[in-house]
């Protein structure tokens, strides 16, 4: 068996299998390496080697962190020393996040203000376009990514009715509950769902509720056909902001927001709550990613 096949075994024979998706990845990084070797193994490469290869590539630092990943795994796997490597991702994750600081410092001076967004979001509603106006306003809102609002809209009855006989196909699931006056958002699939669990989120926006009770049961994000559209997919049919001939993403109204919140009073308890609602209740990451600015939290009254 080949050392690439080796690997792929291993990594899907884990308690928690590798996707197909990642198995491609995977194996693309594999081969790629291969190629610069001269398809000679790389458990038989020398360390210093192989760091040289994956430095030399014309690609970004986190591009160069999935090549020393799939080295480090291997040489782990063949019980091969891999001290020089870490060492060599230490640097690449540095530089790393050099570069995503100084991306996120010229994204925020091109991204358009929260009033703008908040504008857009408003005339969805305004329009009667109610399924793009829900999905951009709870990303926007709470700080959602696209598979977050990937979710069926139900009555309360549905609901408990889909708990009662279909346990595993509810837990695997997003939801919009609906009644009159309110809402829940119940967000099971989510990305940071293994370390913070089911995200329940209680909503009684009149706007919120009014679009949801107007769709209807069914699920709120539709390809062209009335079809669900699968989490890898879903991002081509949110319709977030156009802005400057440039869509903008998920991760750009979250932007928005965060850089809105700073100017407010007890501008750091709201960029928590707003963590939590997203799934990312470390500071010190959303200050990585977004750019928080340093200061002291004001008191709730000022």
């Amino acid at each position: 068996m080949s050392e690439l096949h080796e690997f792929i075994k291993m990594k899907t024979a884990q308690n928690r299998p590798i996707t197909e998706s990642t198995m491609k990845k995977y194996a693309g990084f594999y081969k790629t390496l291969s190629n610069h070797l001269g398809n000679i193994k790389i458990g038989d490469v020398p360390e210093e080697e192989i760091i040289t290869i994956i430095d030399n590539l014309d690609i970004s630092p986190a591009g160069k962190l999935n090549y020393q990943n799939v080295v480090t795994m291997i040489r782990t796997q063949q019980k091969q020393s891999t001290e020089k490597l870490v060492k060599f991702k230490n640097e690449l994750t540095n530089m790393k996040d050099a570069n995503t600081k100084h991306k996120v410092v010229q994204k925020l001076i091109t991204l358009p203000t929260y009033k703008q967004v908040r504008d857009y979001i408003d005339e969805l509603y305004t329009e009667g376009d109610y399924s793009k106006y829900l999905a951009n306003e709870l990303i926007f809102r709470f700080g959602l990514r696209n598979t977050d609002v990937n979710l069926i809209i139900v009555n309360r009855v549905q609901y408990k009715e889909e708990k009662k006989n279909n346990l595993e196909e509810y837990n695997n699931q997003n939801w919009l509950i609906m009644s009159k006056k309110s809402c829940v958002l119940v967000i099971n699939r989510y990305k940071t769902v293994k370390k913070y669990g089911t995200k329940t989120i209680r909503i009684t926006n009149k706007n919120i509720v009014d679009a949801g009770n107007k769709l209807g049961s069914g699920w709120l994000v539709q390809n062209t056909k009335n079809q669900h559209v699968p989490d890898d997919n879903v991002h081509n049919y949110l319709n977030l902001m156009n802005y400057n001939g440039i869509r903008l993403r998920q991760s750009d109204y979250f932007k928005i927001h965060i850089q809105y919140l700073q100017s407010q009073p007890n501008s750091l308890h709201k960029i928590n709550e707003l963590g939590k609602t997203r799934g990312c209740q470390d500071l010190q990451t959303l200050d990585k990613h977004y750019n928080l600015e340093n200061g002291k939290e004001e008191d709730e009254e000022n």
